[in-house]
């Protein structure tokens, strides 16, 4: 009995060792390259001109192909659906360590005035918690580990586990192609999803409600050197009712502003037609492309890419 127990201890000894040892190892993977599924090439971070960074609203907002069109630069988009700031953040860090000279666009609608919900765990998404977990946690520090750790520690460990044989922070999907449009229906339902918007806000956050946005102020003035700007996209006039945030909205940008590296295009009442939204917060293809047409010919977009005084 006491051989069997020594060797099933000294199998899980093992078996625990190697798993260690595979998310260790996996900290250590080249992050200098990523390949642009849309735009299907490969850039090197320390060669990039400008980086995109946010979740799906930006996916669906921006089209590099049309914002390097007749311009000599390399531009790439590393949002991702329902990706916290908190992580594009700690990705940004990254990527100006390994490239000072990159410029940021960084995006900062209605929905990241307050903490994402895919940074608590099991508690509001499961699934968007695991899935940024499994795609970054080699982009995040000892103290940010240690905090998740700490919170939640089966499901941390399960999504690095994960993590740790997968590729996916490789690849950037680029851009969100979508055909559908806003219908009456979606538009009746406002009282409901207004209800359900409201409803969820009322649970108790372990989160500090500044938590994400102190996170882009330290970023932004521990890198006086680099140049940022931050997009508002356009939101459909029902989201920006249901939301009521305009207020602290203006307050949060005002003060971005008076950052001498950073610059804002806010263009979140631009667009109100129906048929370029998606739903209420996410542009469409017809959406995507006219914005992106607007922002690229505009003066503020244009100064940021020639690097001119913001």
């Amino acid at each position: 009995m006491r051989k069997f127990v020594l060797k099933v201890f000294k199998n899980f000894l093992i078996i625990n060792t190697i798993v260690l040892c595979l998310i260790c190892i996996s900290f250590l993977r080249p992050k200098s390259y990523t390949y642009d599924m849309y735009q299907s090439k490969f850039f090197k971070i320390k060669n990039l001109d400008v980086g995109i960074y946010g979740d799906s609203h930006l996916l669906n907002a921006l089209d590099t192909k049309i914002l390097s069109q007749d311009r000599d630069i390399s531009i790439t988009n590393f949002s991702r659906d329902a990706l916290p700031l908190f992580y594009s953040i700690r990705l940004i860090q990254n990527h100006i360590n390994k490239n000072p000279n990159i410029k940021f666009i960084i995006d900062l609608g209605t929905n990241n005035l307050e903490p994402s919900f895919a940074l608590e765990g099991d508690k509001f998404r499961e699934m968007d918690y695991a899935n940024a977990m499994t795609n970054y946690y080699m982009y995040l520090n000892f103290n940010d580990l240690f905090s998740f750790l700490t919170k939640y520690p089966f499901l941390t460990i399960q999504s690095i586990l994960k993590g740790s044989y997968q590729f996916d922070y490789f690849f950037n999907k680029g851009v969100n192609l979508t055909v559908g449009s806003i219908t009456e229906q979606q538009k009746k339902d406002y009282k409901t999803r207004k209800f359900k918007y409201d409803s969820i806000r009322q649970i108790t956050r372990s989160l500090d409600a500044e938590f994400e946005l102190n996170e882009l102020r330290s970023l932004i003035k521990e890198n006086p050197q680099t140049k940022f700007l931050i997009i508002s996209p356009p939101e459909h006039p029902l989201y920006l009712k249901m939301s009521n945030k305009e207020n602290r909205f203006k307050t949060i940008i005002k003060e971005l502003n008076a950052f001498e590296n950073t610059s804002h295009i806010n263009a979140k009442t631009l667009l109100n037609e129906d048929t370029l939204f998606n739903d209420y917060s996410h542009l469409n293809n017809d959406g995507r492309v006219k914005f992106t047409k607007w922002l690229s010919d505009h003066l503020k977009f244009n100064e940021f890419l020639e690097n001119k005084a913001l």
